[in-house]
C-alpha cells in the first residue's frame, strides 16, 4: 500500500487550524484565528527525575490559567512519561477531570497516587528474588538468546570463510588447467578493476555509483586469491618453485602488472594526454619493477621464516601470504609512481589514490586480522600456560561487563566519563570483540582438529597434540591440517557457511528484531506506571498475576479528535532521535541525529535547508507503524512512543555513539530503540510494525550504518539529538516557550541548553539570548539565587519570542521535608538518571520541589500576563538591550 506523505509545512498549516478550533472549544480567547501566537510547554528528558519533579510544576501550572494557554507540549524521554499521562488523563477524564487531579497539591488523587505507587516502574515489586525482578530477568535472558541465534550464525559464517577459502584454493589446485585459469582470472579482474577504479574518477552527475571503489577493491582481492591458487598449483608441480623463482622474472612481472592496470586506469585522468600518458605508463613499468624486487625479498622471507613449503600448512600459508603481500606491495608501488611522475598528478589525484590506497588496505587489514583469528586462535591457547589461561576469561568477562555498564550509563542528553571509567568505555568493547572472536574460532578449529573421518562417520580423537610436548608451531600445524582434511576441498565449509547464513535468515524472519530487544519490556513497564493510572476500570480487567492490563494503551491517534474536530489541546510533540550514524553530512559527523517527531495527526521528520538529503516527510499517524496487538490499525500506541522517546541505551545513540560500543550493546542485545518504518524512503511499508528480514537491520545496528536511506530507519531518546524538546517548537515559531530542564546536571554546566541553542541556531536560524547566571550554585551555600531564567528569541522570519527556562535548585525556601531529603542525598535533586527506582521520599522531595518551582514560574508569567502572548510583547526591545556580556548564551 502506497500511503501519501506530507511537508511539513502542510502539517504546521492542519495543526494550527486545528488548535485554533481547540481553543474556541475550550472557551480560550486569543485573537487571530489560525494565525494566532502559540505557546509551548516542554518537559526534558531524565527518566523519572524528569516525570516526576515535571509532574509538580504541571500542578503549578493547572492551578493557574497558564495550562490552558498552552498549545503544544513537546516531551523528551522522560519528560514523555509525564507527557503520556497528562494526555491519557485528559482523554480519559476531560479537562475538568484532568484539572481536578493536578489541583490536588498533596498529591493524594488516584491518578497521582498510582503514579507514587509505579515509581519502581520496572520492578515495582524490589528485591532480587521478587517476581518482578526474576520475570525481568528471564525477559532479557530469552531475548538474549534469541538475537544470539542470529549473531552467532553470522559470526560462524564469517569464522568459516578462511577455511572455505584455503580449502577452495587448495582443491582448485588440483585441477590439470588450474595455473593458466588462475592467471586469466587474475588479469580479468585486475583489468576489471581498473575500469572501475577509472569511473571513480569522473565528478559531478557523470561519476560512478557509490559501490563503485568498494567492487574495484574487491576484485583487487580476487586478484590476489586467483594468484595464490596458481602459486599453488605452481607449488604441486615443484616443490621449490617459490625458492627457486628468480629475482628478475618477479620484478619483470609485476612491473608489466602494474603498467598494464595503470595503462587501463589512467585514460580516465583529463590531466594525462598525449606524451603525459605515455610518461606515466613507462615511469608505471619503473615503479611495477621496484615492487617486484620488494615482493620477491617478501616471498623469500615467507618461504624461509613459515616453512612455507610444508605439505599441511602450504595452502594455508600461500592464501594468507597472497592477501598480506600483494596489496601492501601494490600500494608501495604506486607510491613511487605517483613520485615519480611529480607535477604530472595534480593535487586531486593524488588524494584520489591516497583515497583509493587507503580503502585497499583497510579492506585488506580486516581479511588478514580476520585470518590470523582463525589460524592462531587455538594454537595461542592451546600452548598458554594454565594460569594465563584461568586469569584471561575472568578478565575478559569482567572487563566486558564493565564495559557494558559504562556504554549504557551516559546522561540522556550527553555527559563525558572521566577517568578509569572513560578508559572502560573505550578499550572494553575492543577486548571484548577480540575476546570473542578467538574463543570461537578456537572452539571451531577445536572440533575440526578433534574430528576424524572414518568409514562409520566423524568421530572424536582419542588424542591430540598434548599440552606439554606440543609447541605453537605443532598446533598450528595440526589445526591446518585438520581444516585440510575434513573440509572436502572447501565443499563443507561452503555447506557450513550456506547452512549459518539461511539459519540466520530464517531466525530474524520469525525473531522480530523489535518484539525482542529490550524496548517490548521497556514499552510494557512505561504503559502500566504511567497510562495505567487513568484506565478506566483497573482493577475489573487487570491480570492478577502479572499486573498488566490491556486497557492501560491507547493509539496516538485518539488524540486527534474527531475527523472534523478539535485534536486534544495541548497536543502532544513526542520527540525521538532519527539515527544517522554512517550519514553522508560532513557537518553532522558530531550530531550524527535528526528529530523525528510522533503527533495525534502526523509523524515524520524534515531535514533542515541545506542537509545533503532533502527529505520532508510526515505520514498521517493512523497510517503509520500499525503496532496494535488487537488488530485495531490506528496507528503506533502511545506507550510503545514513550518507549522510543526515552529509549536512552541503545545501541545508536545519536551524538553519543562510538562504533565499539554500538557493537557490545547490541551483542548483548542492550537496546531500547526502535525500528520504525521510513517515511522518507518512497515505496516503503508504512504501516508494518517491524522489517521482515530483522538480520539486515541488525546488522545496521551491529555495525553503526543506520541512516535514512532505508525502509526502516532507527528510532532512540529525544535527547540523543536535544533533550529540551525546544527544537520543534522552535521549529512552529511559539511565541511563548516554557522549558522545564530536569536532565541531569549536577556541575551547572546548562549543556543540553547550548546543544539546543546550538542546533536551533544551524538548522532553523533561531536565535536564543539567556542569562542563566542566577540559577548557578554558590560554591560556598550550594544554593540557587533563582530557579527561572527570561530568554528571548529570535525567529529567522524576523518575529521574536519569549523563552521561561526552569531548573531543578534549591533556593533555601523550600518546605523542610524537601531540604531534609537534600540533607540526606547531596546530590538530590540531580541524581543519577540510572536510577530508575524512586522510593516514596525521593518521589514526593522531587514533586514538591517541582511544585515550589513551578509556582515561581506561575508568579513570572502573571507578571507580564497577556505580554508573553502578544504581537511583539516589548520582546524586540529587549533583545536588543541584551549585550554580550549579560547573554550567556
Amino acid at each position: 500500500m502506497n500511503t501519501p506523505t506530507q511537508p511539513f509545512s502542510q502539517v504546521h498549516a492542519d495543526e494550527r487550524a486545528g488548535l485554533a478550533a481547540a481553543r474556541a472549544d475550550e472557551g480560550v480567547e486569543r485573537p487571530g484565528g489560525d494565525a494566532a501566537p502559540q505557546a509551548g510547554l516542554a518537559f526534558s528528558g531524565g527518566g523519572i527525575r524528569s516525570a516526576t519533579f515535571n509532574l509538580g510544576v504541571l500542578q503549578a501550572l493547572a492551578s493557574s490559567r497558564w495550562l490552558r494557554e498552552f498549545d503544544y507540549l513537546s516531551t523528551v524521554s522522560g519528560g514523555g512519561y509525564l507527557g503520556g499521562w497528562l494526555s491519557a488523563l485528559k482523554r480519559r477524564a476531560g479537562n475538568a477531570g484532568m484539572e481536578q487531579t493536578l489541583r490536588d497539591h498533596q498529591g493524594r488523587q488516584p491518578a497521582i497516587q498510582f503514579l507514587r505507587d509505579y515509581s519502581n516502574y520496572l520492578t515495582p515489586k524490589t528485591g532480587p528474588f521478587s517476581l518482578d525482578t526474576l520475570s525481568a530477568v528471564i525477559t532479557y535472558w530469552r531475548n538474549f538468546i534469541l538475537n544470539q541465534i542470529v549473531l552467532q550464525s553470522l559470526l560462524l559464517a564469517l569464522l568459516l570463510g578462511p577455511h572455505f577459502l584455503v580449502g577452495l584454493a587448495r582443491n582448485l589446485a588440483d585441477w590439470p588447467y588450474a595455473g593458466t585459469a588462475a592467471l586469466a582470472v587474475a588479469a580479468a579482474s585486475a583489468a576489471l578493476s581498473a575500469l572501475l577504479a577509472r569511473a571513480t574518477t569522473r565528478d559531478g552527475k557523470t561519476a560512478a555509483s557509490p559501490n563503485a571503489p568498494a567492487c574495484s577493491i574487491a576484485l583487487l582481492l580476487l586478484f590476489c586469491y586467483a594468484m595464490a591458487v596458481f602459486t599453488l598449483q605452481q607449488l604441486e608441480n615443484r616443490a621449490d618453485f617459490w625458492h627457486q623463482l628468480p629475482l628478475w622474472r618477479v620484478a619483470l612481472v609485476s612491473s608489466l602488472a602494474y603498467a598494464g592496470y595503470w595503462a587501463l586506469l589512467a585514460r580516465g585522468f583529463s590531466q594525462l594526454r598525449g606524451n603525459g600518458y605515455l610518461r606515466s605508463v613507462l615511469w608505471a613499468l619503473l615503479a611495477g619493477l621496484a615492487g617486484g624486487g620488494k615482493l620477491w625479498l617478501l616471498l623469500q622471507a615467507l618461504d624461509y621464516g613459515l616453512g612455507i613449503r610444508a605439505p599441511l600448512a602450504q595452502a594455508w600459508y600461500v592464501v594468507a601470504g597472497a592477501f598480506a603481500v600483494l596489496p601492501p606491495v601494490f600500494a608501495l608501488s604506486a607510491a613511487l609512481h605517483i613520485g615519480l611522475v611529480k607535477r604530472s598528478f595534480s593535487d586531486l589525484q593524488r588524494e584520489w589514490w591516497s583515497r583509493l590506497g587507503g580503502l585497499l588496505l583497510a579492506l585488506d587489514l580486516a581479511l588478514v586480522l580476520l585470518f590470523l583469528v582463525v589460524a592462531l586462535s587455538l594454537p595461542l591457547l592451546a600452548v598458554a600456560a594454565d594460569w594465563l589461561r584461568a586469569l584471561t576469561l575472568p578478565a575478559w568477562l569482567l572487563t566486558t561487563l564493565a564495559a557494558v555498564w559504562q556504554g549504557q550509563s551516559a546522561k540522556t542528553g550527553g555527559g563525558q566519563h572521566a577517568g578509569w571509567r572513560d578508559l572502560v568505555a573505550r578499550i572494553g568493547p575492543y577486548v571484548f570483540v577480540a575476546g570473542l572472536l578467538i574463543l570461537l574460532s578456537a572452539g571451531l578449529s577445536w572440533l575440526l582438529a578433534a574430528l576424524e573421518i572414518r568409514a562409520d562417520g566423524w568421530q572424536l580423537r582419542q588424542q591430540l597434540c598434548g599440552f606439554q610436548s606440543c609447541g605453537l608451531g605443532d598446533w598450528t600445524t595440526l589445526h591446518f591440517a585438520a581444516s585440510e582434511q575434513q573440509g572436502m576441498g572447501g565443499g563443507l565449509y561452503a555447506a557450513l557457511i550456506l547452512a549459518s547464513l539461511g539459519l540466520a535468515v530464517f531466525a530474524s524472519s520469525r525473531f522480530d528484531i523489535n518484539l525482542f530487544s529490550l524496548h517490548n519490556f521497556y514499552r510494557n513497564r512505561l504503559t502500566r506506571g504511567y497510562l495505567g493510572a487513568s484506565a478506566p476500570q483497573r482493577t475489573d480487567t487487570v491480570n492478577r498475576f502479572t499486573g498488566f492490563n490491556a486497557g492501560d494503551d491507547l493509539p496516538l491517534a485518539e488524540l486527534a479528535g474527531a475527523p472534523s474536530g478539535p485534536p486534544q489541546r495541548p497536543y502532544p510533540l513526542i520527540n525521538t532521535t532519527l539515527n544517522l550514524v554512517a550519514g553522508d553530512d560532513l557537518a553532522w559527523q558530531q550530531r550524527k541525529a535528526a528529530s523525528f517527531t510522533f503527533t495525534p495527526r502526523y509523524c515524520g521528520y524534515k531535514f533542515p535547508d541545506g542537509a545533503p538529503e532533502a527529505i520532508d516527510a510526515f505520514v498521517a499517524t493512523r497510517d503509520y507503524m500499525h503496532d496494535d496487538a488487537t488488530g485495531a490499525e490506528q496507528g503506533p500506541m502511545l506507550g510503545s512512543l514513550m518507549a522510543v522517546s526515552g529509549a536512552a541505551v541503545s545501541p545508536n545513540q545519536g551524538y553519543h555513539s562510538s562504533p565499539a560500543v554500538t557493537f557490545l550493546l547490541t551483542v548483548f542485545n542492550v537496546r531500547l530503540g526502535r525500528w520504525c518504518p521510513n517515511p522518507g524512503k518512497p515505496g516503503a511499508a508504512l504501516q508494518a510494525m517491524s522489517p521482515p528480514q530483522g538480520w539486515v537491520y541488525l546488522l545496521k545496528e551491529l555495525l553503526g550504518q543506520t541512516n535514512a536511506r532505508l525502509d526502516f530507519v532507527y528510532l532512540s531518546d529525544g535527547g540523543h539529538f536535544e533533550n529540551l524538546g525546544l527544537y520543534e517548537l522552535l521549529r512552529r515559531e511559539c511565541r511563548l516557550i516554557v522549558i522545564s530542564d530536569a536532565g541531569q546536571d549536577e556541575q551547572m554546566t546548562f549543556e543540553d541548553l547550548g546543544n539546543a541553542i546550538r542546533k536551533c541556531r544551524i538548522d532553523l536560524g533561531a536565535e536564543i539570548h539567556i542569562d542563566v547566571d542566577a540559577i548557578r550554585r554558590d560554591p560556598a551555600t550550594g544554593l540557587s539565587r533563582s530557579a527561572f531564567a527570561v530568554g528571548y528569541i529570535r525567529y529567522a522570519s524576523g518575529a521574536n519570542g519569549h523563552l521561561l527556562y526552569l531548573k531543578p535548585c534549591l533556593q533555601g525556601m523550600e518546605p523542610v521535608d524537601v531540604l531534609q531529603y537534600r540533607a540526606e542525598h547531596p546530590a538530590f535533586p540531580h541524581q543519577s538518571t540510572l536510577n530508575q527506582w524512586f522510593d516514596e521520599s525521593q518521589f514526593e522531595s522531587y514533586r514538591k520541589l517541582g511544585l515550589c518551582i513551578g509556582e515561581q514560574a506561575v508568579r513570572e508569567l502573571d507578571r507580564n500576563g497577556a505580554g508573553w502572548l502578544a504581537a511583539d510583547g516589548g520582546g524586540a526591545s529587549r533583545v536588543r538591550q541584551l549585550t554580550p556580556k549579560n547573554s550567556l548564551f
